[in-house]
């Protein structure tokens, strides 16, 4: 798991190692067409659930009354598929929460093989993140909620660079004051170049760009790598 720069990589959308950072809360599912909002039960007690589901270590393990968890067989720009997927089985003595867990488990239970979603991260600036998982078969969906931690100047200052993977317009906002942007495809060819002097905010048309991947560089900072669907 990275250390540093952490919300860089959900600029990204995946990481080196194989993980999607952070701890991620789910806002709501959409189970056979119908969506369910998560809430947190006052029976027996609010402590009794969570609210907690992370990718790490090859691993995906989620916290609500129950635990589950999966192994995350495959990672691509995209895609993530989930297998042997399993979880305890107490009943919550609420039973619209009893409900929602339930299909929140049937998702990648129903049919019992390796599940693969699409995934796509996008930021609400300045700190949410936001994660979609949708089943490339049948449309299920889980959305997840995140935060950006901006502790120090240094992390305030990152550009924030949205939605990854991106079909048509990019934002890049954050900006300090005489930015330079720069965009290269794949090879390292510079395919665009920008000077903002007293923005704080752009937009770049990709819509006319060949799919692929494209990097981008805000002034010296790491280049950001985006996917063009």
């Amino acid at each position: 798991m990275k250390k540093t720069f952490i919300c860089f990589l959900f600029m990204i959308g995946m990481n080196l190692f194989g993980e999607i950072p952070g701890i991620w809360a789910i806002q709501k599912i959409k189970y056979q067409g119908n969506f369910y909002h998560y809430f947190t039960p006052t029976i027996p007690d609010p402590s009794a659930y969570a609210n907690e589901t992370t990718f790490v270590y090859s691993k995906m393990h989620a916290h609500l009354f129950n635990t589950f968890q999966g192994t995350i067989s495959s990672l691509t720009d995209d895609q993530i598929t989930i297998s042997n997927f399993a979880g305890t089985l107490m009943q919550s003595p609420d039973t619209n929460f009893d409900l929602f867990e339930s299909n929140f488990a049937n998702i990648f239970l129903l049919p019992e093989v390796p599940r693969t979603f699409y995934y796509e991260i996008t930021l609400s600036p300045p700190y949410d993140v936001h994660l979609v998982l949708t089943d490339v078969e049948n449309g299920n969906q889980i959305y997840f909620l995140t935060h950006i931690l901006a502790s120090s100047d240094s992390v305030k200052n990152k550009a924030f660079v949205y939605p990854n993977p991106v079909s048509d317009l990019l934002r890049i906002e954050n900006l300090e004051k005489n930015s330079s942007i720069s965009m290269m495809d794949s090879t390292g060819k510079s395919i665009y170049r920008s000077f903002v002097k007293d923005k704080n905010a752009i937009q770049i048309s990709l819509e006319y760009f060949p799919a692929g991947v494209y990097f981008i560089r805000v002034n010296n900072e790491n280049p950001i790598k985006i996917l063009k669907k």
